[in-house]
């Protein structure tokens, strides 16, 4: 008992000093670059971005134009001079089934190597290297026994365990479920598989499990949670004289009760068979050990959050409605992470705000449940700019002048009409200018799925900045 209570009050100093800190700054970040670090075209999908154990970004990301795995290694903190190692050229094939590293999820591992794991002609693949610029490197096949017949290991998400060892959650989509594999080495050479949900084995009330999700590690279950979007059977629209076929889904939760996760316990959070929720979403464990999820509601065309206030998410939850994001793309591949100078929840996304232009935006959430939040707009472009988003802060900094900061990292695919895409990166940091140009967000409803791919038209270069404070 005593333990307890004194866990409680330890956990309601560090939140009183996060809250003082947060409410005593201005939250808004400082722009500082925007680089462009491929220049072929297809570069940049999918990043995944780190900081290594030199201090500089790391980013990997599939090079959509060669249909291989490469990573960027940034030699200073602004990256002005860099590194580009290829990763996995696989087949040098771009068929479907055979392209080598597409959704890749990287993690620093204990070794202080990099570790990947991505997509591979139809397999969950781990790319371990063996040295920090991985000019030597280890891959095997995570799940041999999925089936050839169909892509069975995409959209991977990576953490570790307390052991500092991977654990990997992916979309089985050949068989429709998702998967786990708990590392047990740092190569993950021998790993324990488990699958976490088939409930289409089971009934034909869904159609797909698992297919975006998010792994997280529970100190408090000292096991893993799931977060992921469970699709419901299709059904038919006409928008324009055209028919669609358009998913539904809800936003599942999973937890474990141990680190093999044998029997999971599963339930919908957020959904039902009208609404079309949880589609790209990403999730992290608060200072208060408590799952907080942001996710698209694909119906009002926005990117929300849910708060859960226990690991199990079986108590009073709230859900917020962070910022309209626009037509069709509505954040696709979102990254959320926990602000290391306040503890609270920080996201990147993309705002598909009409048929022409993109932005890349951050929101910081004020509070432990993002009930408040600040939004500003990093960077705009053509239709598409900003997507496959991934951010990350760097290790307290110091200038010339002795005035310690961080800088913000966002990696992003800038997404063009005549299809080339490069590899972009703002650097932003956390200096604190005056509040300006608030923006007002537009609420309206907007229709499913029905103008993804019609980005086609030009756009201005990118611009800089806006803001929107929500209190």
């Amino acid at each position: 008992l005593i333990n307890t209570e004194m866990r409680k009050l330890f956990f309601l100093f560090v939140l009183f000093i996060f809250i003082a800190k947060a409410d005593n700054n201005d939250p808004t970040f400082t722009f500082k670059s925007l680089n462009f670090l491929n220049d072929w075209f297809g570069g940049g999908q999918y990043t995944t971005l780190l900081i290594g154990p030199d201090g500089f970004p790391v980013i990997t990301f599939f090079d959509g134009q060669r249909c291989f795995l490469k990573t960027v290694f940034c030699e200073d903190i602004e990256c002005n001079n860099y590194t580009t190692v290829p990763i996995d050229k696989g087949t040098g094939s771009c068929l479907k089934g055979l392209q080598a590293g597409r959704y890749p999820v990287s993690v620093i591992g204990k070794d202080k190597n990099l570790f990947i794991a991505y997509y591979e002609n139809n397999f969950l693949v781990a790319n371990h290297c063996k040295n920090s610029r991985c000019t030597e490197m280890s891959k095997r096949v995570i799940d041999p026994d999925v089936s050839e017949s169909g892509e069975a290991a995409m959209y991977a998400d990576l953490t570790f365990s307390d052991d500092n060892l991977p654990l990997i959650s992916y979309w089985d989509q050949h068989h429709e479920r998702l998967r786990y594999a708990k590392c047990l080495d740092v190569a993950c050479e021998h790993s324990i598989l488990k699958t976490i949900d088939d409930r289409p084995d089971k009934t034909n009330t869904v159609s797909g499990v698992g297919k975006y999700n998010t792994i997280n590690y529970s100190p408090q279950l000292k096991a893993p949670v799931f977060s992921y979007y469970t699709a419901l059977p299709n059904t038919e629209y006409t928008y324009n004289n055209t028919k669609y076929n358009v998913e539904h889904g809800n936003l599942t939760y999973a937890y474990c009760s141990n680190i093999t996760c044998n029997n999971p316990v599963i339930m919908n959070l957020h959904g039902g068979n009208s609404r079309d929720i949880g589609r790209y979403e990403s999730a992290v464990i608060g200072m208060d050990g408590n799952p907080l999820i942001m996710y698209t509601d694909e119906n009002t065309g926005t990117v929300n959050t849910f708060y859960c206030d226990n690991i199990y998410c079986n108590g009073t939850n709230i859900v917020s409605s962070i910022d309209h994001i626009g037509y069709g793309c509505y954040g696709v591949f979102p990254t959320m992470i926990i602000n290391p100078d306040n503890g609270f929840g920080i996201m990147s996304y993309i705002d598909q705000s009409n048929h022409t232009e993109s932005k890349l935006k951050i929101a910081q959430c004020l509070n432990i449940e993002c009930t408040q939040y600040f939004i500003q707009t990093v960077a705009s472009g053509q239709c598409g700019f900003g997507r496959d988003s991934s951010l990350i802060f760097s290790d307290i900094l110091t200038d010339n002048s002795g005035n310690q900061y961080r800088n913000l990292y966002v990696s992003f695919l800038d997404f063009k009409g005549n299809f080339e895409r490069k590899l972009g990166l703002a650097i932003l940091t956390t200096s604190e200018p005056s509040l300006n140009n608030n923006v007002n967000i537009n609420k309206n409803i907007i229709n499913q799925r029905n103008e993804v791919d019609f980005c086609m038209e030009q756009q201005s270069n990118p611009q800089e900045f806006d803001y929107f404070y929500h209190n």
